[in-house]
């Protein structure tokens, strides 16, 4: 099996990280699926993979907190030995029957095990008799290792541990003291090559002043970037000192005065005994921000981290420990996309961290083969590394994905959870982007009685797809690509077999491949056309012999490719897979190179001399999904679909009668579930002819029934229909979600008792603070005036339509700041909604507000609305469910409410009151109303034209400018003319590089950053 993702050089400092960097979610705690809480003894199990974890077992252990969850299943996955051995060392000791973690003792070993560098003696002891468990086949009861071939590979790893840790004194201090001068070498080597700005290369400094200044440095910036900054100056300097201690020793515990007699061997490359730990790892960054519910521990002296970190780790295993009969543990050491091509097992969570290191497009093709189709089984992704593809999530989306949003359900079978066009729900942080944590699920409906034609939307995603996986076979050179760049980011994430996967899933899903028939494609290079007959090629390593690739050399890069070591003959396999057209003379031989000095390591041999074998999976796994293929049969509908061309925005349909009978009475009906103005079904009935005169067609992408255009041409014998999106919609699932999980208003805490300190590096209120994270980024991005300093604005050319949206969604953020922060507004009870242009009295929605503001449980502002969708009841009244004395009688008691009350009027333009309603309506859908907002509620419950629903602050999800940010508590808005230009040699750089510690100026290259420091670090001290 070949991975369709690229082989990459590894860095020049380690990346190895045997603990999370960052805070884990609960997978299961929004897990929508009733089944899993009955409290019954055949209840049904939860099956979770978490899919290339790359770090330690946090996610498992929070995930057994979610008490309506009673039986579980988990899978682990990760490519990593060192990190899979460690997982399972850590079961191992937390499952002891006699381990309490609650005893000082106990826990202060598993924690020494987990996090610390050095150890005492009675660690090490302690240490050992785990490993010599592990060694003698003893794994915890609830762990299983279901390949042999991993199990063997992870005892090696335990042996090579064991001896390590059982060496004598003299030897273990001497590994010791080399260590600790290893990890301090590699510290001072990593800080420089990632620090801004740069080092003047004539300063002479010794070891030990370069460990200690990027120890602080990286303290520095860890406080910043958690807005430790904001706690009172005492509290401030004690987690300043912690940071500092960590970074120093490499360690942390509460008994700081015990004497550490070895290394911790799992921090060690098991093959060479060298020092291999990221440099920036840290146990206390696994922790924070801190959520809602979590506080700071400020009992223990010179401590406030350390307590307040053990507590949140003690928690979970105690969880862990109490519900440790319902739970498996499965351990699969692999390549997380092998790992789904090859694994028969259905997932109802899948949680996959590592969409930097393998692609956003690999992992939905792959993974969503491995959702169960339970309907609430949801596949959850994680970008770190986001912005550096685009300056908003959206963006990030669209691009590595290759298109627009609205086509992703066609295009990938999954529906996007997260309305990521309305911005971020969590505040932006100020020295990096916030993670990109997105959930997907798979598309409820599949296109029935449908088959797809070509269009000019699917086309633009086969060509974007190909450029990207078929363009740079060739070591990529700046003139040959768009964005060199963006080229070498992007290389890993795509190659030929990612081409391949996604469209062969496609056929699979669309009924064939008559969407890509005639489509005017790229022209694929004929070596690496795998959607045609294709082998597998295999090779033998032979002596290496001694050429050099130069530049007059014909040769062709393959970087998807797999290494194999058979240890009996003592080979090495290498297997590639090429076009068996390719057309290359055999004579040409096959090297793995070093792709940095382009210097042959092993050497294969001629092609003529290698084994071919045929590729003949069209896709890694079928999914047993209806075929949209329609066979006649006795009692069919006389109808059928002969086109549909799909849009971003429309389906356009003709359908045909396969008769010669007289056709009338053209009628359609929806599965539409009022108050979701959207349908996944459309069935088409007719008068004439009276029997099979009716045909159901079902969209992945819901449909606005409103707008539905149908028209029958009888002489034609034909209906032509035309659907549009429901992109201004929630979709149909969201009304169905239980109360159980939607958040009880009445008992979240007031605003003003949680957040109504100031933020002193701004001199304002917490709410300005939120409100105003709104607006620090401009979204228009075609603008050329634009100042923004994420992304150069030529690089993303927005549609017409996307402009327009963001235009009315920065329109309703200000407005939404009117209404919490304008004194004119302070009491302010209700507000209408109407176009502009039109009448007062010809309003669309009226809104009655309710104070006071109240904290969400993301932390966030909230504002508790109740809606009148004047809209809505006229859909109804016009339909008959909805008389209109009803309508008066509850429209009454509701303006009665804001007799003699302040109000106000927002005209708005078309765009803005299509936001208006997505965003009211999506949000009830995600509450239980208040006791305020019942009293004015038909039987106290939400209907389709009167409901409560709530408005928070729509967060930026790009990283803050601090400059911009600042302006905007300033009454100075000018900006220098010169923002966009380098620094050094002031020309306008096409990627620019921004300084990290001001973020007031930037540069085209290190060097110009190099040459400017001596006059730019004046101006860039006073700013830090």
């Amino acid at each position: 099996m070949i991975s369709p993702t690229r082989c990459q050089r590894m860095k020049n400092f380690p990346l190895y990280i045997p603990y999370g960097n960052f805070r884990v979610r609960n997978v299961l705690k929004d897990f929508r699926d009733q089944s899993f809480g009955e409290k019954t003894t055949n209840s049904k199990t939860a099956q979770v993979l978490f899919l290339g974890t790359g770090e330690d077992m946090r996610k498992t252990l929070l995930a057994t907190t979610a008490e309506h969850v009673n039986n579980f299943h988990f899978h682990l996955n990760d490519n990593c030995p060192s990190i899979v051995a460690r997982n399972i060392m850590m079961l191992k000791i937390l499952s002891a029957q006699d381990f309490d973690p609650n005893k000082e003792q106990d826990f202060s070993f598993l924690w020494d095990v987990w996090y610390n560098t050095e150890w005492p003696e009675i660690t090490r002891k302690q240490f050992l008799i785990v490993l010599n468990d592990l060694l003698d086949g003893k794994l915890p009861e609830n762990v299983t290792v279901p390949d042999p071939n991993h199990y063997k590979s992870l005892k090696k790893i335990w042996k090579v541990w064991y001896t390590i840790s059982s060496r004598n004194q003299s030897k273990s201090e001497m590994l010791l003291c080399k260590t600790k001068m290893k990890r301090s070498e590699l510290f001072i080597t990593s800080h420089e090559t990632t620090i801004v700005p740069p080092r003047n290369s004539d300063e002479k400094i010794t070891h030990v002043k370069a460990f200690s200044r990027a120890v602080n440095e990286i303290t520095k910036y860890l406080m910043k970037r958690n807005a430790i900054g904001d706690l009172e100056d005492s509290l401030g300097r004690i987690i300043e000192q912690e940071f500092q201690a960590f970074y120093e020793r490499g360690s942390c515990r509460l008994q700081n005065e015990l004497e550490t007699v070895c290394i911790n061997s799992s921090f060690l490359n098991p093959d060479t005994e060298q020092w291999q730990v990221d440099y920036a790892s840290c146990p206390f960054l696994g922790y924070l921000p801190l959520s809602q519910d979590q506080e700071l521990i400020t009992s223990v002296k010179d401590k406030i981290l350390l307590p307040t970190c053990q507590k949140i780790l003690k928690d979970t295993v105690n969880s862990f420990r109490s519900r440790i009969a319902d739970i498996q543990v499965f351990f699969h050491l692999e390549d997380a996309l092998e790992f789904c091509f090859t694994n028969a097992n259905k997932f109802d969570v899948i949680d996959c961290s590592s969409a930097d290191r393998i692609g956003l497009a690999n992992i939905l093709n792959a993974a969503s083969g491995r959702l169960s189709n339970n309907p609430g089984a949801v596949l959850f992704t994680t970008s770190q590394d986001w912005d550096t593809f685009a300056p908003t999530v959206e963006l990030y989306v669209e691009h590595v994905l290759c298109c627009p949003l609205r086509m992703i359900p066609t295009i990938y079978g999954l529906k996007l959870n997260d309305y990521v066009e309305l911005g971020s729900r969590y505040p932006p942080s100020w020295y990096y982007a916030v993670p990109s944590n997105l959930s997907w699920q798979k598309a409820i409906h599949f296109f029935q009685n449908i088959v797809m034609s070509p269009s000019s939307s699917l086309t633009e995603f086969l060509n974007k797809l190909a450029q990207k996986c078929f363009v740079s076979e060739r070591f990529p050179k700046p003139s040959q690509v768009l964005s060199y760049q963006m080229a070498v980011l992007e290389r890993h994430h795509y190659s030929p077999l990612t081409f391949h996967y996604i469209v062969s899933y496609m056929n699979q899903r669309l009924g064939g491949d008559h969407w890509i028939k005639d489509a005017h494609l790229l022209e694929i290079p004929a070596l690496f056309n795998i959607t045609r007959p294709s082998h597998f090629i295999h090779g033998i390593d032979l002596k290496c012999s001694s050429i050099t690739c130069s530049g007059s050399t014909e040769y062709y890069v393959i970087d998807n490719f797999s290494l194999e070591i058979k240890e009996k003959s003592e080979k090495i396999v290498a297997t590639f897979l090429i076009a068996s057209a390719h057309n290359l003379p055999e004579a040409y031989c096959v090297y793995v190179i070093d792709s940095m000095h382009h210097c042959p390591l092993l050497n294969f041999g001629s092609l003529k001399s290698m084994h071919t074998e045929k590729f003949h999976l069209p896709h890694p796994f079928s999914r047993p999904t209806p075929s949209p293929v329609v066979v006649p049969c006795p009692g069919a509908s006389v109808m059928k679909v002969n086109s549909c061309i799909e849009s971003e925005d429309e389906f356009k349909l003709k359908i045909i009668f396969d008769c010669n009978e007289i056709v009338s009475g053209l009628t359609l009906s929806t599965d539409q579930v009022l108050p979701c103005k959207s349908a996944h079904q459309v069935t088409i009935s007719l008068k004439q002819p009276s029997k099979r005169n009716s045909l159901t067609l079902s969209f992945p992408y819901p449909i606005l029934v409103d707008e539905i255009s149908a028209i029958l041409h009888s002489t034609d014998r034909f209906i032509e229909l035309v659907l549009k999106k429901g992109w201004w919609e929630p979709w149909p699932v969201e009304f169905q979600s239980n109360e159980e999980w939607k958040w009880n208003v009445d008992s979240l805490k007031p605003w003003e008792s949680h957040a109504s300190r100031s933020i002193s590096k701004f001199d304002c209120t917490a709410l300005d603070f939120h409100l105003k994270l709104q607006f620090n980024f401009d979204f228009k991005l075609n603008d050329p005036g634009n100042k923004s300093s994420v992304m150069e604005p030529s690089h993303w050319n927005l549609r017409a339509e996307q402009l327009n949206e963001k235009e009315a969604l920065q329109n309703l953020r200000r407005r939404f700041k009117s209404l919490l922060l304008d004194p004119t507004t302070e009491d302010l009870k209700y507000f209408v909604i109407q176009t502009t242009g039109s009448s007062t009295t010809d309003w669309c929605i009226m809104v009655l507000i309710h104070k006071p503001l109240l904290t969400s449980p993301l932390g966030s502002p909230v504002l508790l609305l109740t809606v009148l969708d004047k809209q809505m009841a006229n859909i109804l009244k016009k339909q008959g469910k909805l008389n209109e004395e009803t309508y008066t009688k509850e429209r009454s008691r509701a303006v009665k409410s804001m007799s003699g009350k302040l109000g106000k009027i927002f005209s708005v333009e078309p765009y803005e009151l299509l936001l208006w309603n997505l965003i009211l309506r999506l949000n009830s859908t995600k509450i239980v109303p208040g006791s305020e907002q019942t009293r004015l509620l038909p039987s106290g419950m939400n209907n389709s034209w009167l409901f409560a629903t709530f408005m928070s602050p729509l967060y930026v999800d790009a990283p803050v400018n601090l400059k911009d940010f600042n302006a905007q508590f300033s009454t100075n808005d000018s900006t220098s003319a010169n923002e966009k230009c380098c620094g050094a040699c002031k020309k306008v750089p096409q990627f620019p590089k921004r300084c990290s510690r001001c973020r007031s100026i930037v540069y085209c290259s290190v060097e110009c950053q190099r040459s400017n420091w001596p006059q730019h670090k004046l101006l860039c001290n006073r700013k830090k």
